[in-house]
């Protein structure tokens, strides 16, 4: 790994980013906005940011990777026997959503890993139930990436597709 890639793991359990919603104090003039799961979203946006190693702040564009582990629920039985109970049991397929979970932590990251998640062209993530909940990330700029990953952007864009008359 170069020294210009971040690769750390949160634990903890994910957080969704969740919706917003405002509203408007008695007397006040201006809305308020406030995210539904405030109090837990800051706690984890805390723990990511703090398990990113030190001076690690990239410029130009990044690509990033996830994995977050999910707390097995209690209500999983101990041996999965049929096909139905392996698929039904293989990958946490409810909430929290994935791309809640990613703008997460994209926003726990901004400022940190990168300046803006702008910055971020490329990204691949899943979701997996795991013994220890959490998320592992690698932050990589773009240019240090290597074969297949970076092959489809080395072939062109959409505007050097042929055009249909």
């Amino acid at each position: 790994m170069s020294d210009r890639e971040c690769h750390f793991m949160a634990f903890g359990v994910p957080q969704s980013q969740g919706s917003m919603r405002a509203f408007l104090p008695k007397g006040g003039k201006f809305p308020v906005v406030v995210h539904q799961k405030s109090a837990a979203l800051k706690s984890w946006r805390e723990i990511v940011a703090l398990a990113v190693p030190k001076g690690t702040l990239l410029d130009g564009p990044v690509a990033v990777t996830m994995e977050f582990y999910m707390p097995i629920p209690k209500s999983r039985p101990k041996f999965l026997h049929t096909e139905k109970q392996k698929l039904e049991w293989a990958w946490p397929a409810k909430k929290p959503d994935l791309d809640k979970l990613i703008r997460s932590i994209l926003d726990a990251l901004t400022g940190v890993v990168f300046h803006d998640d702008s910055q971020v062209v490329h990204l691949v993530s899943r979701k997996q139930y795991g013994n220890e909940p959490g998320v592992e990330v690698w932050v990589t700029p773009y240019d240090l990436l290597q074969g297949e990953t970076r092959h489809w952007a080395q072939q062109g864009t959409q505007t050097d597709l042929p055009v249909e008359k």
